[in-house]
């Protein structure tokens, strides 16, 4: 008769799953008592943290040049017709235009001109140039049809009214100044 249970070969018997636990808990064991684990996990942890000082650091310098180069901007004064560009461009007068000086009137007219009048910063001196001439004539454009509300222009056009009673001056009865130049 044959067995009813059938045999399973096993691919690890008991005693070999043993043998190999006990290795694996010896060798953590020793490498435990060393310490080489810890050490090791040590000079991770410190390299880890250079590198996020580093990061850190590198942050916030380029925070700084930002900001920098932001007021840089804010300070400038710009070119804002096309005359006044044009005897920039002479040399040997006062306020003449180097690269940088394009690049800085460009990134000012990137951020407080027409939207979409610089979209490149350009390469050489012409191109430069013909950018900032461009920039220049969309902002005028902008400016004589109305589109555009300059910072300047809307601080002078909010001044109120001011009448004679205001000044605490005596109005001789005229409601006007028509009323007065009539008589």
């Amino acid at each position: 008769m044959a067995d009813p249970i059938k045999k399973i070969p096993l691919l690890f018997t008991p005693t070999s799953l043993r043998r190999k636990m006990l290795k694996s808990e010896h060798r953590r064991g020793r490498q435990d008592s060393s310490g080489i684990n810890r050490q090791e996990k040590l000079k991770l942890a410190e390299h880890h943290q250079k590198v996020a000082e580093a990061r850190t650091k590198k942050d916030q310098t380029n925070a700084a040049k930002r900001l920098a180069a932001e007021q840089e901007i804010d300070v400038i004064i710009p070119i804002l017709t096309l005359t006044e560009l044009e005897s920039c461009l002479l040399k040997g007068v006062d306020r003449y235009l180097t690269i940088n000086d394009l690049t800085r009137h460009l990134k000012w007219h990137k951020k407080n001109g027409i939207a979409g009048a610089v979209t490149v910063l350009g390469g050489k001196r012409d191109e430069k140039i013909q950018l900032l001439r461009a920039a220049i004539e969309r902002y005028l454009e902008a400016r004589t049809s109305g589109d555009f509300v300059d910072a300047e222009v809307e601080g002078e056009e909010d001044h109120p009214e001011v009448t004679v009673e205001d000044l605490g001056g005596n109005s001789d009865g005229y409601d006007s100044e028509e009323e007065y130049y009539r008589t």
